[in-house]
């Protein structure tokens, strides 16, 4: 995955919780529905937002991805993450 050949390791933790998301939905596509398109597009974003601005990072990146890839694994645990609950900064 290009997020590897970066060598960064945020970036690889990222791109990790995209790929264990990928495959648990390949696994059974009626898994989608909206909360996990959102928790996706947010992800996107995020990744998104940190190359654009890669020199430029926050000291708080690795802290946004801790909680974007939890929000992904809450997903595959099928807990996903309520409304209420803490956000990466995009």
């Amino acid at each position: 995955a290009l997020t590897n050949e970066i060598g960064h390791t945020d970036f690889k933790r990222l791109g990790q919780g995209f790929g264990a998301l990928a495959s648990w939905l390949a696994e059974s596509p009626a898994r989608h529905n909206d909360t996990v398109a959102m928790e996706v597009a947010t992800a996107i974003l995020l990744l998104q937002n940190a190359q654009e601005n890669f020199r430029r990072r926050g000291m708080d990146f690795a802290q946004q991805v801790d909680l974007m890839v939890a929000r992904l694994y809450a997903c595959i645990a099928g807990n996903p993450v309520g409304g209420n609950e803490e956000l990466p900064l995009l």
